[in-house]
């Protein structure tokens, strides 16, 4: 069963909506109009054993990186693009708790932006294995940027294979976004994959 690929370039976004998060540091960070950041601090890469397969030079690479946003947010907290890459970053070295707090805190510096909730469909969904948060984030992404034909996708593949108990709920969604952009080639062929799987 061949799995529809989504590449998704530029940034990621993720915020909190709800449940109860385990934060392990105080960044002194935020504050004003937002609440303070209390999550995973800023420029911890995490402990995960694959690390130790990352070359030094691209590690060092990504540490000053997060230095560097992490003075940058000290400054702008209301940054969401910098929230993004944190988490992003994060992300690359399987900090995916890392990589939630800092998207949920995105989320929170906009709450209208559709990237927070559709990465954090993908976290939850892929690797931290929350089927309900993940469907949950699809579903508030896709509310509120319905033209955006990737969205679709990605709630539909989420559906395909992980939440499989779903799965029949794939091709629907692909149906409901074609409804909405009824020109978007992506949604077109897959609306052909999950034809073909149900024959």
């Amino acid at each position: 069963m061949k799995k529809i690929q989504i590449i998704i370039f530029g940034a990621v976004a993720v915020a909190v909506l709800g449940g109860v998060f385990f934060f392990t540091s105080s960044n002194g960070i935020g504050g004003g109009t937002l609440p303070k950041y209390k999550g995973d601090a800023i420029e911890n890469i995490g402990t995960d054993l694959f690390i130790a397969e990352i070359p030094k030079d691209v590690q060092e690479k990504y540490k000053n990186e997060l230095s560097d946003l992490n003075e940058g947010l000290k400054n702008t907290p209301d940054n969401i693009d910098l929230w993004i890459q944190v988490g992003i970053i994060k992300k690359i070295f399987n900090n995916y708790n890392g990589a939630r707090d800092a998207w949920e805190y995105a989320k929170i510096v906009n709450p209208k932006h559709s990237t927070p909730y559709y990465n954090l469909g993908g976290l939850y969904g892929s690797y931290i294995k929350d089927f309900e948060k993940a469907e949950e984030n699809y579903l508030k992404a896709i509310e509120i940027d319905p033209t955006l034909g990737y969205l679709y996708l990605g709630l539909a593949d989420f559906y395909e294979n992980f939440y499989t108990e779903k799965a029949d709920q794939a091709i629907e969604v692909i149906k409901q976004g074609l409804v909405v952009v009824p020109d978007e080639p992506s949604l077109k062929q897959a609306l052909e994959h999950y034809e073909n799987l149900e024959k």
